[in-house]
């Protein structure tokens, strides 16, 4: 997925994970004009996680740093249809049924749309046109950002 930071105040649409507030957007960071906390803007894509996670004390958190290597995998042929018979049994529709399905529940919304635990934006590219701007956040700074439309 890939970010578009053309506009200059668009993510100011973000609050702050310690007290909830609205973010004001200032060169290359998010802050909080509450707690004055402060989430760094890397290529578009704001850094929520403010901890190193490969030291952190969390051991869930740690092991999420392979998210960023899997991701190129994603959407390959090889894994889908894996991972969609695995958690979803044998009989599981496939990706393209799944994106019709998430199309026709959202194709009546305008406006914006969080696509949260995005991964790489398989469903939020889809989606997102021209009335319909897709946001995804995911644990994996590789795959969050907003969706880049294609007009």
């Amino acid at each position: 997925m890939a970010a578009d930071a053309s506009s200059s105040g668009e993510l100011g649409v973000y609050a702050c994970p310690v007290c909830k507030r609205l973010l004001r957007q200032e060169e290359g960071v998010l802050r909080c004009p509450t707690c004055s906390q402060v989430h760094p803007i890397s290529e578009g894509i704001p850094d929520f996680i403010l901890e190193e996670l490969s030291r952190s004390k969390d051991p869930v958190l740690r092991r999420m740093t392979a998210i960023d290597r899997m991701a190129r995998i994603y959407e390959t042929r090889l894994w889908c249809p894996i991972v969609l018979n695995l958690f979803g049994g044998f009989h599981s529709p496939s990706l393209a049924q799944l994106i019709s399905t998430v199309a026709q529940k959202v194709q009546s919304i305008e406006g914006r749309v969080l696509d949260v635990a995005c991964g790489p934006g398989t469903y939020g590219r889809r989606i997102a046109s021209p009335s319909k701007e897709v946001f995804g956040i995911y644990v994996s700074r590789g795959c969050s950002g907003k969706v880049q439309l294609t007009r």
